[in-house]
């Protein structure tokens, strides 16, 4: 998947489990991008695995308690969505060395993208409206 679909849609979910949907989707969004920082070096391994998401979630909770559950989810939906893509994650990277998942498209087909960003943008409109309106 793409950079913007990946935060979009780590965002909008992260608002959406939030009562405070700005905070948690900056969380959600940090979250969502930090897993493609291993593009240059073992991509989709080194940070496409629960154990880095585990770890780097914990982290970002000692600092930050909520912070780091909103990260996690960002991060957890990437993973995820990475997983509908051909190459799929390796996301029990070191313990299996195997890519997993459904593998349905490829990650730059611009119709799935633009899906996946719609529904986060939704997700994070329907979220701040929430909030504002004090539901």
């Amino acid at each position: 998947m793409k950079g913007y679909a990946h935060a979009l849609f780590g965002a909008g979910l992260s608002a959406l489990l939030s009562p405070d949907p700005l905070w948690a989707a900056l969380w959600g969004l940090v979250g969502s991008k930090v897993p493609d920082l291993d593009l240059k070096k073992m991509h989709r391994k080194l940070l496409h695995n629960v154990f880095a998401m585990l770890l780097l979630s914990l982290l970002v909770g000692s600092i930050d308690r909520r912070g780091g559950v909103y990260f996690m989810v960002g991060y957890a939906s990437h993973i995820f969505l990475d997983s509908f893509t051909v190459r799929g994650v390796w996301a029990l990277w070191p313990l299996y060395d195997r890519p997993l998942g459904i593998r349905a498209f490829r990650s730059d087909w611009r119709l799935a993208n633009a899906a996946v960003a719609a529904l986060g943008a939704l997700l994070l409109i329907y979220s701040l409206y929430k909030a504002a309106a004090g539901q």
